[in-house]
């Protein structure tokens, strides 16, 4: 029976040593990402995504490291997805926001789900413009009738 118990408590102290290293890992990557915001939006994206999931399967220990990765990742993603823009890559900011979309609304981020609706028809619209003063008009009519097929009452496009 003695040995029993000391088994037990063997692996209790070990499942407890490996919790507390995990969590440990865990806010290790979380602080990487945090680091990396201001050099590497990518890869303090793909470090606070990262962080996400593994704090999530923590549980309740975890759930402040959870709590604050779906504070930050939207807020990242819509920093990209402008800065694809500025980038004048408007499809890929395009794709961008529309997952940002999903990813606002199931991290209820409801600030960045109204930035990024709004935000989608004017590139599309800054798409079109720049098609037509590239002269690549029938891109540009395309780009138009996109917008107009999205927002009938769009007179800016028509």
């Amino acid at each position: 029976m003695k040995k029993f118990i000391a088994t037990l408590a063997t692996i209790v102290v070990a499942l407890g040593s490996a919790f507390a290293q995990d969590l440990a890992a865990v806010t290790e990557l979380y602080n990487s990402g945090a680091e990396a915001i201001s050099t590497d939006k990518a890869g303090a994206l793909k470090s606070f995504e990262a962080a996400l999931s593994l704090a999530d399967a923590l549980g309740a220990e975890g759930q402040e490291i959870v709590a604050n990765c779906k504070n930050i990742i939207p807020n990242l993603r819509l920093s990209l997805a402008k800065d694809l823009v500025k980038a004048s890559q408007f499809d890929e900011a395009i794709a961008a926001l529309q997952e940002l979309e999903k990813v606002a609304e199931a991290y209820e981020a409801l600030d960045v789900l109204n930035e990024a609706t709004t935000l989608i028809p004017q590139v599309k619209m800054s798409k079109a413009n720049n098609l037509y003063k590239a002269k690549e008009y029938d891109a540009a009519a395309a780009a138009f009738q996109e917008i107009l097929d999205a927002e009938p009452t769009n007179g800016n496009a028509a």
